[in-house]
């Protein structure tokens, strides 16, 4: 089932307001719906902006659109295996193209040491196996933030 891009713009307005700086865009790209619902309402809750796509075509869509907005995502969580669509490494290697400092997260049910090499080579910044709480999505979404881009805003 492909998901269409889902942006609330009352909630980034609402949000906005009550934060003292614009609050960060996170973009969640997942195949499992039920992923991405549960993890965009609890982010949203945190008071994160939540953009989400359900395979790598979109999320690339979704990246250019926010680019474009002029609300950049601050930091993609990519599941590296979509099985019926673009996965992680190829949706990082695109969106780099279109934005070279791009900070994503790759999530894997798939996890194995040897993985994490392969994806800093394509791109991403850390890897975070599933299934992952809260917490500890919300930690290295943390850690990524803290760390400054190449090219300040």
């Amino acid at each position: 089932m492909q998901r269409p891009y889902q942006q609330n713009n009352d909630r980034l307005d609402e949000v906005a307001g009550q934060c003292s700086k614009p609050p960060y865009v996170i973009l969640l790209m997942d195949d499992e719906e039920c992923i991405l619902d549960s993890y965009a309402k609890l982010l949203e809750i945190k008071g994160f902006i939540v953009v989400t796509a359900c395979n790598g075509e979109q999320a690339i869509d979704v990246y250019h659109q926010a680019l474009s907005s002029g609300r950049a995502v601050d930091v993609a969580i990519i599941d590296l295996t979509i099985p019926d669509g673009m996965g992680g490494n190829e949706t990082v290697a695109r969106i780099k193209e279109i934005d070279p400092d791009v900070r994503a997260i790759a999530t894997t049910g798939h996890f194995q040491d040897c993985l994490t090499d392969e994806c800093k080579k394509s791109g991403f910044v850390g890897i975070l196996p599933k299934p992952y709480l809260l917490k500890e999505l919300l930690e290295a979404i943390d850690r990524v933030i803290r760390t400054e881009r190449k090219n300040p805003e």
